[in-house]
């Protein structure tokens, strides 16, 4: 029996992903916000600005007296600026647009770190997986649906 691939969003007013529990945003929700907003890095910013100012917020209302963690750093310092100093990144087909390609491999980098953090090692598979959430090949909750029945099936086996 499959479970529903529950959205990487997040859980107000804790600001932790409804499907992964972890601090929002998690990774998951990072490479969708990418895909989402690809080739719109303003608008991107401004949505998650806006977000961070309501987390504040709340997280302030739940507990005036506990000092907020770096909200910037969690919800917008993520986000790929790329410099006029960096180097062309390797972009996969001619149709895509530098700025954004630099965006999709600082996300897969940021993902990677994050997994490693966790004990996880991406192969290269992974990170092309991830690049293709990231540029808008892959669907995010598609991939999710696909990992989450190639580990049932692994569990499935091993009984």
């Amino acid at each position: 029996m499959s479970r529903p691939v529950r959205e990487h969003v997040p859980s107000r007013p804790t600001w932790r992903c409804r499907a992964c529990g972890i601090a929002w945003p998690c990774s998951a929700a990072k490479l969708r916000l990418l895909a989402e907003y690809q080739g719109n890095t303003p608008g991107r910013m401004v949505y998650l600005v806006t977000l961070r100012e309501e987390a504040i917020e709340q997280l302030t209302e739940r507990n005036p007296a506990t000092h907020l963690p770096d909200l910037h750093k969690r919800f917008t310092d993520w986000v790929p600026v790329r410099s006029p100093r960096m180097t062309e990144p390797d972009v996969r087909s001619s149709n895509v647009d530098p700025d954004e390609a630099a965006n999709v491999e600082a996300a897969v980098a940021h993902a990677t770190v994050n997994a490693a953090l966790e004990g996880i090692e991406f192969d290269e598979d992974w990170q092309d997986r991830l690049r293709d959430v990231a540029s808008g090949v892959t669907d995010a909750d598609e991939l999710i649906a696909q990992e989450i029945a190639r580990i049932s099936g692994d569990r499935d086996t091993r009984r």
